[in-house]
């Protein structure tokens, strides 16, 4: 018999993982139902519709939408949706698309804090993408998304972690880069310098 954090069909892998946002604390940080991260994650990655993926403009509206939120949670309630879609849907799959494609533009996307606060914490929960690629009961749409964010993934942290970021960099000064003195060195050599 399946308990509360199984599925029905059984078996290993992401079938032992949370079912529900509420069940899931990472990092230290809970993506409680009903919260307005979840709340904003849930709405943009329901399933249904014609087209599963969300395109690069629907993922932009969505990090405007959430530009008070906390990054930190927005990740957990995506990496829950990857790890647990919502049951009793028949295209389940689609929220695991459509919070991948979100993940995929978080690390496409221009610097910001919380676009830093949410690949901080996905790349801390990146097993969990992984995991899905490797799932050999995962809908075939999900996997392959899970594949191409993993290798992002894998590619960030081979070329020496995350982008500069803000919520990754913190300055000790007030000396903006462009009135520090010139010394052929780049902006991000400089902030390494400080």
């Amino acid at each position: 018999m399946a308990d509360a954090t199984t599925n029905a069909s059984g078996g290993g892998g992401l079938n032992r993982l949370p079912r529900r946002h509420s069940d899931v604390v990472r990092h230290g940080v809970s993506a409680a139902a009903g919260s307005a991260e979840v709340r904003l994650v849930d709405s943009t990655c329901a399933p249904g519709g014609l087209r599963v993926p969300l395109t690069t403009q629907q993922c932009k509206q969505f990090f405007a939408a959430a530009t008070n939120l906390d990054g930190f949670t927005i990740a957990a309630a995506l990496i829950t949706l990857v790890c647990a879609p919502p049951q009793g849907t028949q295209n389940a799959w689609h929220a695991q698309v459509r919070a991948l494609c979100i993940i995929e533009e978080a690390f496409n996307a221009d610097a910001s804090k919380l676009v830093g606060d949410i690949v901080a914490g996905v790349r801390a929960e990146a097993e969990v993408v992984t995991e899905l690629a490797n799932d050999p009961n995962a809908h075939e749409k999900a996997r392959q998304k899970a594949v191409e964010v993993a290798k992002k993934i894998a590619e960030m942290s081979s070329a020496g972690g995350a982008p500069l970021i803000p919520s990754a960099v913190e300055l000790t000064t007030n000396v903006p880069l462009e009135a520090a003195p010139s010394s052929g060195l780049s902006a991000v050599d400089q902030l390494m310098l400080l």
